[in-house]
Parts: C-alpha cells; sequence; structure tokens
C-alpha cells in the first residue's frame, strides 16, 4: 500500500543519514585530534619561551639605567633649547594664536587650543619628545608654567621612574602628578576646573598621557610665543627672582 511504502521508503532514508552521519564522523574525527595536538604543541611552545619574572634587583638596576637615560636626554635638550623666550611669533602669527588661547566654549570658559589627541597640530620635535621622552618634556612644560624649574621638575620625573621599581607604582606617581598639573593649567588659562575635570584628566593621564603631555607643552609654547598672560606673568616672577636674592 502507499503508506507501507512511504514507511519503507522513510527508514531508507533515516538509514541513509546514520551512515553518512557515522562517514562524517570517522572522517573529522583525525582531523580534529589533530587540530587539537597542534593546540597543544602551540601552547607549549609558548610555555617554553615565557620570560621567567624579572626580581626586584632587575628592577631596580632597569630604573637606575632609565634614570641615567632621562639624565643625559635632559642634559641634551636643556643645552639646545635653553630657557623659554617671550613673542618668539610674528605679528601676525601672535594674534591668531591669542585668539585660539583665549577661545571660550558655550560656557564661557576657555579650553586648550588643541585637542587631547591633536598631535598632529603640534611642531614634530615637540610630538616626538613627548612620546619618547615624556619625562623630559614635560619637565619643559613645569619650566613654562613656572611650577619648577627645569632640573627640580626633572628631579621629580627621576622619582617617578624610581617608582617603576615597585610595578605599578611610577604608572601611578606619573598619573597623580600629571593630574594635579594638568589641573593647574586649567586654572591659570580660565579653564574650567575641579568637579567633573579630576575624572578626565586622571583619565587622559592614566591611559594616554603622551597625548596629554603634548597638548599641554603646545599650550606653553604658544603662551610664550606669543605673549599670552600667563607666559608674561611667569617671565615676569623670574625676572624678579634674582632682585629678591640679591
Amino acid at each position: 500500500t502507499v503508506r507501507s511504502q512511504s514507511a519503507g521508503m522513510l527508514r531508507l532514508s533515516l538509514s541513509g543519514l546514520w551512515v553518512a552521519s557515522a562517514i562524517s564522523v570517522r572522517r573529522w574525527k583525525p582531523l580534529e585530534n589533530e587540530i587539537v595536538n597542534a593546540f597543544h604543541s602551540a601552547e607549549a611552545k609558548l610555555e617554553t619561551f615565557q620570560q621567567p619574572e624579572r626580581s626586584f634587583v632587575d628592577n631596580l638596576i632597569s630604573a637606575f639605567i632609565s634614570i641615567f637615560i632621562l639624565l643625559v636626554v635632559a642634559a641634551a635638550y636643556n643645552y639646545v633649547k635653553g630657557e623659554p623666550e617671550l613673542h618668539t611669533a610674528s605679528v601676525e602669527g601672535r594674534e591668531q594664536i591669542l585668539q585660539e588661547l583665549d577661545e571660550k566654549d558655550r560656557d564661557g570658559n576657555t579650553k586648550f587650543a588643541h585637542g587631547v589627541c591633536g598631535c598632529c597640530d603640534t611642531s614634530v620635535p615637540l610630538c616626538l619628545m613627548s612620546f619618547c621622552c615624556t619625562g623630559v618634556r614635560w619637565a619643559d612644560t613645569a619650566r613654562m608654567a613656572g611650577w619648577f624649574t627645569f632640573w627640580v621638575a626633572i628631579a621629580l620625573m627621576a622619582v617617578v621612574e624610581f617608582g617603576a621599581v615597585f610595578g605599578l607604582l611610577g604608572w601611578v606617581m606619573f598619573t597623580a602628578v600629571g593630574m594635579y598639573f594638568r589641573q593647574k593649567t586649567r586654572v591659570a588659562f580660565g579653564m574650567e576646573n575641579g568637579g567633573a575635570t579630576w575624572c578626565i584628566d586622571c583619565l587622559c593621564y592614566a591611559f594616554c598621557c603622551c597625548c596629554a603631555v603634548a597638548q599641554e607643552a603646545q599650550q606653553y609654547e604658544d603662551a610664550w610665543s606669543a605673549g599670552h598672560p600667563v607666559a608674561k606673568a611667569v617671565a615676569l616672577e623670574r625676572q624678579e627672582e634674582p632682585r629678591a636674592s640679591a
């Protein structure tokens, strides 16, 4: 009958599927074993080439080497660049720079003249120094801002470098120092400061410190080249220091 014929066809189809699946399993099983063995072999090789944990002495030696390199680069940089000077830009350039520095947002606060990721807006040497010799470039910014002398700022960066001996302590120290003085930059230029900006500055230095250093450096370089009141106040304070000591 038609029903019996259909049942027979169904049994035949199921039998064919079972045979096909059995053949597929037998065919792919060796390939699966090869993949698993290759994975375990690669894992074993990675464990073989894994570097041993660094000891405290190794970290201490690395810190002293880093501090030595910092001092050498700082000496060369300070010799080449020298003390910052006012009004190095042309008259037309000063007006444009001052407009950028004094540009206000919708809340009436000034803002950074360059974005935190606007590294292409900065000069090539400044960008390279910020990314390759971050501590030295930050020390120069600290000098231009009037926070420290150049070598006192370098000494502070050396302490931060030494903090790397204790793991993430150096990273935490640099983040804290950068965040604190970034707030001072905000205050000096009349930007929004305090409150949520602490979190913003903390994130900038924690995860993008080179960009933050480059942004602040360009801010003060522009201020000095255009004769901004912030730079003039620092220059005047330096002129009065020798008189006070005399």
